[in-house]
């Protein structure tokens, strides 16, 4: 039977602990209840208080206006669930940094593999989504700042569902956590902070090497959900792309197979876009 009473929450006490263990010298603001971690974040970026070249995090036990992708709102349990988010002010030169999304959420999969017994299944849709089967564990949503031509700040923030058993009914079927899937309590706080620190490692890695997400292409194709599977993307508004994901492009765009009207194959390189296998819901 699954135990609530023994599953540990995530807490400032705990996650300050396994911080100073993991990521000593990235500052860490902790919150009861915060609109979002993000938003933290980005408030301390436009303050004094923000130096370039260094990290800076924000955790939370709940959030009023967590978000994910495309505005959506990103619902989890007080205290049952990790939100968190990272800051890094680069000041270097503006460059395309859509990848970020692909990386953090690459390292988040990685760190649970790993760290969680009895996982299975998990995996992530292209761009976003940490998945296990068709339901939603976790996402990654990024966030970047722009002054005088430079990039000023990266914002990423991670959602992972680790102790919750109950979610709203119009998400009971298309969500779950670690405990639902794996029958057993995970510490919130250990993973948030191995979460964090691998990160860190990797985004830095893709910074140094100039935004070039080849290096991390095979891994995230290893982990990729989407690939040889039909899918729909909604591109925008009423566009939507269909047809056999094949690739991730060098630069972490999702590549399809479409088939035109008069039978013929072609390919679409899609850079942004809400990707589902099968049909959209």
């Amino acid at each position: 039977m699954l135990d609530l009473i023994t599953a540990p929450d995530f807490n400032r006490y705990d996650l300050s602990r396994a911080w100073a263990g993991c990521l000593p010298a990235c500052p860490l603001q902790w919150f009861d209840q915060v609109d979002s971690t993000n938003n933290a974040l980005k408030r301390q970026a436009q303050s004094s208080t923000a130096v370039s070249r260094q990290w800076y995090a924000a955790a939370a036990s709940a959030q009023t206006a967590g978000r994910g992708r495309q505005g959506r709102s990103w619902t989890s349990a007080a205290g049952r669930s990790i939100c968190c988010s990272l800051m890094y002010l680069p000041d270097q030169s503006a460059a395309d940094l859509s990848a970020l999304t692909l990386i953090a959420g690459l390292a988040c999969c990685e760190i649970l593999q790993t760290s969680v017994p009895g996982l299975s299944g998990l995996g992530l849709k292209w761009p976003n989504d940490l998945m296990i089967g068709k339901q939603k564990l976790g996402g990654i949503l990024c966030e970047t700042g722009f002054s005088q031509g430079k990039v000023h700040h990266l914002v990423i923030g991670f959602g992972i569902n680790v102790n919750q058993l109950s979610f709203p009914p119009d998400l009971a079927d298309r969500a779950c956590s670690l405990l639902s899937v794996t029958g057993q309590p995970a510490d919130p706080n250990i993973l948030a902070a191995a979460c964090a620190q691998k990160i860190t490692t990797m985004t830095s890695r893709y910074l140094a090497g100039g935004a070039d997400f080849e290096p991390f292409r095979n891994a995230y194709k290893q982990h990729c959900l989407l690939l040889q599977q039909p899918v729909e993307v909604q591109i925008s508004g009423e566009q939507v792309a269909r047809g056999l994901a094949v690739d991730i492009a060098s630069d972490g765009s999702l590549v399809l197979a479409c088939k035109r009207e008069s039978g013929a194959s072609t390919r679409q390189t899609i850079r942004f876009g809400e990707a589902h296998i099968g049909k959209l819901p």
